[in-house]
């Protein structure tokens, strides 16, 4: 029998070193039509060549056969040409609220497609899988099954569409005086296009307006449709056990449900979330997160829901010549399918535990988690942990690059690089004031050290804990590293353009943003030559604590007077600490 071992209170904060080894690199031609003009070099990419919201503005026309995945005309059932129209009426770039969305939000997709991307979504929540080949290999050999059932429903299909066209027209033009919710829809995105102040004739608004009521309930149908059909095919073919070969798996595990995912209570699930910025050596971290399941709980990583936009990205490059051959055009062609993978992966599993109480352990990689992926992680007392990488931005730029270069898999922009640093940055202090209370943990790591320098075992730099409303911070300057990096330009084309504004960047200033974000947080210092911590053993490190009631209180003062003394930005925190400490007093004593 298997012996899944439930994660109890997840406290540790450190793990041991896992070796590694680099890829040998290998010299290859770049795409530069679109980048630089001179010799490529890890900085000639800087920013995406154009983006699918582009292609929708009319902004830019891709060559003959070369689409974005979401605008393909064989993967979808609108023209290109009334896609430009919808998403001049209610399309956004930097915002998705009812009535206005993304471009990927107002997609329908034709059957096949819809059951391909539901496909990974359930593939990613339900099955074991053992890493990114695993899953390619597995979701092509059900593809091919689940295309031809979709097949087989095509005159469903079209009946639904039929009759969805004859409703909504029905119920836009009917005289009832009673209520008529599709009615009251489309009145709203009529409102909604006026208030653009298009040159829209009063015919293509209430063509249009007419047209996204009608993809809204066909996009519904078709996707309860296909949910159906890609579930009974995953499952017959689960139960036949062809989704690997019986010689890769041990006798005992034949005579388990083949290959299906450990599901725990709510109260027992753990999800996991590897943050950072590309190239930022979250590679690490999840090489020290599968070291230690594997020693401690008997877990591995295909234990886990794995979810990963990169990983659902290979699935869709697979035979695909309306991407192109360009490797990062290709990337860039697939981003915005691969990101609806990932939500639809993460609905599945919310839907899951919310009606039965079980799902599995969740593994995720990100930038930076989102609102919704928080909540999901905090669904019924679950607990969410979230590893943070700080990695110098400018050496970050060179290792995508080198990446690029060894595995010609793909090539993110450096405003990617560098935007995702920044936010990060940005956004933990929001996550920790937003989420307080709830069982949070974002633990950050100096990747850099535990990559590059080989006596580094630790490098924990700070864990945040929401329950608690708590910040531990090990390493003075990681921390103010990590604050800095909220300043970084994002379009830099240079390593000295990435900080635009000195005076920003001073340790003063940081110190200053320092406590602006976290200093109403009761902040425990430890030791920074302290190896292995958790959270039991906090107290055995520490050497003083701030909070905004209590100001600063030294606990070992031979330890605090020790690092003062020969490191500075330690003694300019605990100055400007004590300075505020002191003003509080000042204060209080007026109030007398």
């Amino acid at each position: 029998m298997f012996r899944y071992q439930s994660i109890p209170g997840w406290k540790v904060f450190s793990t041991s070193k896992v070796s590694h080894q680099g890829k040998k690199q290998s010299s290859c031609l770049f795409f530069k039509r679109h980048y630089s003009t001179g010799k490529p070099n890890a900085w000639s990419y800087v920013t995406s060549p154009y983006r699918v919201s582009d292609v929708l503005m009319g902004k830019k026309s891709l060559p003959t056969g070369l689409h974005f995945t979401i605008t393909n005309p064989n993967y979808i059932t609108r023209s290109l040409d009334d896609l430009k129209t919808i998403f001049a009426a209610i399309g956004s770039t930097g915002h998705n609220e009812h009535p206005y969305r993304y471009p990927r939000k107002i997609i329908v997709f034709k059957p096949q497609r819809k059951a391909k991307q539901q496909l990974a979504a359930i593939v990613a929540g339900e099955i074991k899988i053992e890493d990114d080949h695993h899953f390619v290999h597995v979701c092509s050999r059900l593809n091919h099954v689940v295309q031809q059932a979709v097949a087989d429903h095509h005159k469903t299909y079209k009946e639904m569409e039929r009759e969805i066209e004859n409703s909504v027209y029905e119920a836009i033009h009917s005289s009832s005086a009673s209520r008529n919710k599709i009615r009251e829809q489309y009145l709203e995105i009529i409102d909604a296009i006026h208030s653009r102040t298009l040159s829209f004739s009063p015919a293509i608004i209430t063509s249009t307006a007419t047209k996204i009521i009608m993809d809204d309930l066909l996009r519904d149908s078709i996707e309860s449709t296909t949910y159906s059909i890609v579930v009974d095919v995953v499952s017959d073919q689960v139960k036949k056990q062809h989704l690997t070969s019986l010689n890769s798996v041990s006798e005992q595990d034949r005579q388990q449900i083949m290959l299906m995912l450990p599901q725990f209570s709510a109260d027992k699930r753990l999800m996991q979330v590897m943050a950072g910025g590309p190239a930022s050596g979250k590679s690490m971290t999840t090489k020290q997160f599968a070291a230690k399941m594997k020693t401690e709980y008997e877990l591995n990583l295909s234990d886990f829901a794995f979810i990963s936009t990169d990983r659902f990205r290979l699935f869709l490059l697979k035979d695909d010549e309306s991407i192109g051959t360009d490797i990062a055009l290709r990337s860039l062609h697939t981003q915005d399918e691969a990101r609806m993978i990932t939500e639809e992966t993460l609905r599945l599993i919310t839907k899951k535990l919310t009606l039965t109480g079980y799902a599995p352990n969740i593994f995720m990689e990100t930038v930076c988690p989102i609102d919704e992926e928080i909540q999901m992680g905090t669904q019924a007392g679950c607990k969410l942990r979230v590893s943070l990488t700080s990695y110098p931005p400018e050496k970050a730029v060179e290792g995508n690059y080198q990446r690029y270069l060894s595995t010609q898999e793909r090539l993110p922009p450096v405003s990617a690089v560098l935007g995702g640093q920044q936010l990060v940055s940005r956004e933990t202090p929001k996550i920790l004031a937003k989420h307080s209370g709830k069982d949070i943990v974002m633990t950050l790591y100096n990747t850099y050290a535990l990559l590059h320098e080989s006596g580094e075992k630790n490098a924990l730099i700070a864990a945040f804990h929401c329950e608690q409303d708590k910040i531990i911070i090990r390493d003075i300057k990681g921390m103010l590293d990590f604050i800095k990096k909220s300043h970084i330009n994002p379009v830099a084309t240079s390593t000295e353009a990435i900080y635009l504004s000195p005076r920003k960047i001073t340790q003063d200033a940081l110190i200053t943003d320092f406590l602006k974000e976290y200093g109403n947080k009761e902040i425990l210092f430890i030791d920074p030559s302290a190896k292995d911590i958790d959270y039991d053993t906090v107290s055995h490190h520490l050497y003083a604590i701030y909070s905004h009631k209590k100001g600063l209180v030294i606990k070992n003062k031979e330890l605090f007077n020790s690092l003062v003394t020969r490191d500075p930005v330690s003694k300019l925190l605990f100055d400007q600490l004590k300075f505020k400490q002191e003003m509080l007093e000042s204060y209080r004593m007026s109030k007398v």
